[in-house]
């Protein structure tokens, strides 16, 4: 098991358009498991963000 730090959560939410300061809170104060947890989410969150994009650009461009 790989443990999850805050600047990892940090990053990771970054990416999904959180603020900084939401973020180092969240992170803070979470145990190890919900860290982890929090991560996990959050990099689900920026997956399902790109792919949505993607289709939304795809769509836009009216490939044959």
């Amino acid at each position: 098991m790989t443990l999850i730090t805050a600047q990892d959560i940090i990053e990771t939410g970054r990416q999904a358009s959180l603020t900084h300061s939401v973020l180092v809170e969240w992170a803070e104060k979470g145990t190890p498991k919900q860290r982890e947890y929090l991560h996990g989410v959050l990099l689900a969150e920026h997956e399902s963000r790109q792919a949505s994009r993607r289709q939304r650009l795809l769509t836009a461009a009216r490939l044959p």
